[in-house]
């Protein structure tokens, strides 16, 4: 998206510079993420209790015991987020960016 043509061309490709740079700088937390987005979906997010006869699990657990439809839209719902994170920082980074960041962070 570029700057409004009202904005002086001076003023314009330093804002344009400016948010490339904004994009590039939080790209670089969108592959990280979608990784933490997939190991969250591992652990069990209910604690079940001691007396209690319902055990509770990860995401994949809860599908693979009751296949119930939630469970599945939630499922489907992360693996949508985790390849739209995929897919927004291959595009503003590409693979090689990625992993030179990887390399000095």
């Amino acid at each position: 998206m570029t700057t409004p043509k009202a904005i002086t061309t001076g003023q314009g490709a330093e804002i344009d510079a400016w948010k490339q740079r904004l994009g590039a700088a939080c790209a670089r937390f969108y592959a990280p993420l979608s990784i933490v987005t997939f190991a969250l979906t591992f652990f069990a997010y209910y604690e079940s209790e001691p007396d209690s006869s319902v055990p509770y699990g990860s995401l994949w657990q809860e599908v693979a015991r009751t296949g119930h439809s939630y469970a599945v839209a939630v499922v489907l719902i992360f693996l949508v987020v985790i390849v739209l994170l995929a897919v927004a920082a291959l595009e503003k980074l590409g693979p090689a960016d990625i992993v030179e960041s990887r390399r000095r962070g």
